[in-house]
């Protein structure tokens, strides 16, 4: 069962995501964590590293699109996540922000 859905967007961010990835696979019980992960024009090479990683996390959405804004791609990874708490994780900063989801 997935109980956290990690949310990131990625944007010319091939400096920082192999350090991203590697802190990802540091999680405590992670098959219970889900990586949605929005490349926004993503480069040949981000491609490629992001494709090996997925041969290596069970629970990974992968969503390529065009430009658009960071809460946009926040919210088209939302939608298609599947975890009862969400993280927004900026590989830029590496910080993580944890949200409840609120079932109405």
């Amino acid at each position: 069962m997935i109980k956290i859905s990690v949310i990131t967007s990625v944007y010319k961010g091939i400096e920082y995501i192999e350090s991203f990835f590697c802190n990802f696979l540091q999680i405590d019980n992670i098959s219970e964590v889900e990586l949605v992960m929005v490349l926004n024009e993503p480069t040949r090479e981000e491609i490629n590293i992001v494709t090996e990683y997925k041969k290596r996390i069970s629970h990974f959405i992968v969503i390529e699109v065009n430009r658009e804004s960071l809460y946009a791609s926040w919210n088209r990874a939302i939608k298609l996540s599947h975890g009862k708490y969400l993280a927004m994780w900026s590989i830029q900063l590496n910080q993580i922000y944890w949200i409840r989801i609120q079932h109405i």
